[in-house]
């Protein structure tokens, strides 16, 4: 779900879009480098550019296992970690 937190007059979001990414996903997106990152837990992690007209992932990689976590942003890398390892992806 992409939501605008702030929402309506009267206290409702606002959602701008949602996916269906075919799987449970446990983590929270994670937002850097103008993307959004989030993974299932078919171990697909969907990208998305940062924005609510972006309804449609623009890459997806499957890590091999679940990703039951959030994936986390630190030194220029995003770090994802599945089931039974732990990913650095970038620098």
């Amino acid at each position: 779900h992409c939501l605008d937190a702030k929402g309506t007059e009267d206290g409702k979001p606002i959602v701008h879009f949602t996916y269906d990414m075919l799987a449970q996903s446990w983590g929270s997106p994670l937002i850097a480098d103008g993307h959004v990152f989030i993974g299932d837990e078919d171990g697909d992690v969907a990208i998305f550019e940062f924005g609510k007209d972006n309804v449609e992932p623009i890459d997806e990689i499957n890590m091999g296992s679940s990703v039951y976590s959030t994936p986390v942003g630190a030194n220029e890398s995003i770090f994802i970690s599945t089931k039974d390892k732990l990913f650095s992806i970038g620098k």
